[in-house]
């Protein structure tokens, strides 16, 4: 009868068990969903109704902006739970890179809008799901941030997670650890845990609402180095604000209507009609055939044939 070493049944558990807290982790943290579907955002049709406008400003540096999930989730009320980001367990999640203009206090002027793009692939969707867990907000990003200074979305997309592994951002318990105390100490504990890149206070923007962190932001140069969020160099200004109407230069897309009451009564208006030019009228069935389930979560190719090797190991050692 056919035997191997009692070496190799060690080897074939230990894989075992490596490929099952993977597939755990991932299943906890990041389950992306095999169904994915692209989306196009019609940026042309939202400038014409006044949702959205077009600058063709150049970009003078970069703005790497962070969500707070648990904030984001909670203003989304009941409608979080057909969100990713919202059903499972994210912390911080990468809103966008954003093109900014130096020298205006007018949200309208930052580059935005340049090019009213087709939709992102699904490729590139999966690729990026477990930083951008969302598919419209990816293809809202691209389109509204991207397009006057990358070529294509591949390119957007790799400068987002060069820019990200440039950075240390703290994991979820540490920022609800932080939370509630000032974004002072939030932001030494960015400075602490990036000495090794440089980063500053003065590269760092933290929004909070009251006690609620929102967003915390990363200032790059065209280059891509780190560079001061406060142009005029104040420390004294940066990087705390709690307060949106007394900083409308900060580009929040889920705040922008803050800035213009004109405009949020428009898009209140306007609801059913934005509910079918995007076909949300399917928001709830999509939802439901994209939710992570056992069968659902795809593990990478790799893994999988590596565990089907590992199982056929098992089989013969038990054999």
């Amino acid at each position: 009868m056919f035997s191997l070493p009692r070496w190799s049944m060690l080897i074939a558990l230990l894989l075992y068990t490596f490929l099952n807290i993977q597939s755990t982790y991932a299943n906890d943290r990041c389950a992306i969903p095999n169904n994915l579907k692209t989306w196009d955002y019609y940026a042309q049709s939202s400038i014409r109704k006044g949702r959205d406008w077009k600058s063709n400003e150049s970009t003078d540096y970069w703005k790497l902006v962070y969500s707070w999930s648990p904030t984001f989730c909670a203003r989304k009320g009941n409608s979080a739970k057909q969100l990713a980001q919202c059903r499972q367990d994210f912390g911080l999640i990468v809103h966008g890179l954003w093109a900014q203009k130096s020298g205006t206090t007018n949200i309208r002027r930052h580059p935005r809008n340049c090019v009213d793009a087709p939709a992102v692939s699904k490729r590139i969707l999966e690729d990026n799901f477990c930083l951008m867990p969302d598919v419209k907000l990816m293809q809202k990003e691209w389109e509204k941030h991207g397009t006057c200074d990358f070529k294509n979305p591949e390119e957007y997309f790799n400068a987002i997670q060069m820019l990200n592994k440039k950075i240390r951002m703290p994991d979820k318990q540490t920022v609800l650890s932080l939370e509630s105390k000032s974004a002072r100490e939030l932001s030494q504990w960015l400075v602490d845990n990036n000495q090794g890149n440089g980063l500053s206070h003065e590269h760092i923007n933290i929004r909070k609402s009251g006690r609620n962190l929102k967003e915390i932001s990363v200032c790059f140069d065209k280059q891509f180095e780190l560079r001061s969020c406060n142009e005029k160099g104040s420390f004294k200004k940066q990087p705390y604000q709690n307060e949106y109407k007394k900083y409308p230069d900060r580009d929040h897309e889920y705040d922008q209507k803050k800035h213009n009451s004109d405009d949020r009564s428009h898009e209140r208006s306007q609801k059913n009609q934005y509910q079918h030019r995007d076909n949300t009228s399917n928001t709830h069935d999509e939802a439901k055939s994209n939710e992570p389930t056992s069968d659902n979560i795809r593990l990478p190719i790799w893994k999988s044939v590596l565990l089907v090797i590992v199982n056929a190991l098992l089989g013969v050692i038990n054999s």
